[in-house]
C-alpha cells in the first residue's frame, strides 16, 4: 500500500480539532491560518500557539510550469511528479489494539502544477528530529478544487513480533 503516515494535522476551526481528534489519530491542532492570493501569487501562513509562523510559504502562480527548486533530489519534474500523490492510504497506529489504522482517500482530477515556492517559514521541519536531516524543498505542486473523500479506516491487527 503506498501512502503516508499522518505526523500532525492543523485546522482553524475548533470544531474540527475535537471532532477530528475523537475520530482520528491525525493529532489536529488549533491553529490560525491566512491563505491570501494576490496578482498571481498564493500565500499560506500557519501559527500555532507559539505566536510565530510555523508555516510561511508563497508559490508564484503566474510561472507554470515550474523548473525544480535547486538541490532537489529528482533528476526531472516527471520523477518529481510521482511523488506529488495521490497517495491512496494514510495510516495510523492504535496503541491500545497493537494495530495499523488504514484510511484511503478517494481523489478525482488530480492535477497537479509545478511551482516556484518561497520558503520563509517551517518550524516543523526545522525542529527535532528533522532539523538535524537538512530538509530541502525537493519539489512544490499547486492543486485547486480536488474532489475527495475518505472511506471508513480499516484495523490491521499487527504481528506481536513488531511490538
Amino acid at each position: 500500500m503506498r501512502g503516508l503516515r499522518i505526523l500532525r494535522s492543523d485546522t482553524d476551526r475548533r470544531l474540527m480539532s475535537l471532532v477530528g481528534n475523537m475520530l482520528t489519530l491525525y493529532g489536529y491542532g488549533k491553529v490560525d491560518a491566512r491563505v491570501e492570493e494576490d496578482d498571481g501569487r498564493l500565500s499560506v501562513e500557519v501559527r500555532t500557539r507559539r505566536g510565530r509562523p510555523d508555516l510561511h510559504v508563497v508559490a508564484d502562480l503566474r510561472g507554470k510550469p515550474a523548473d525544480l527548486p535547486p538541490g532537489s533530489p529528482f533528476a526531472s519534474l516527471k520523477d518529481a511528479r510521482r511523488y506529488a500523490g495521490p497517495l491512496p492510504f494514510t495510516f495510523g497506529y492504535e496503541k491500545e489494539t497493537h494495530s495499523l489504522i488504514v484510511v484511503r482517500g478517494v481523489r478525482s482530477q488530480w492535477d497537479p502544477q509545478p511551482v516556484n515556492v518561497d520558503v520563509r517559514a517551517l518550524a516543523f521541519l526545522e525542529s527535532p528530529p528533522f532539523g538535524e536531516a537538512g530538509a530541502i524543498l525537493a519539489n512544490a505542486f499547486h492543486m485547486r478544487g480536488v474532489p475527495y473523500r475518505w472511506e471508513r479506516g480499516v484495523r490491521h491487527q499487527l504481528p506481536e513480533i513488531l511490538t
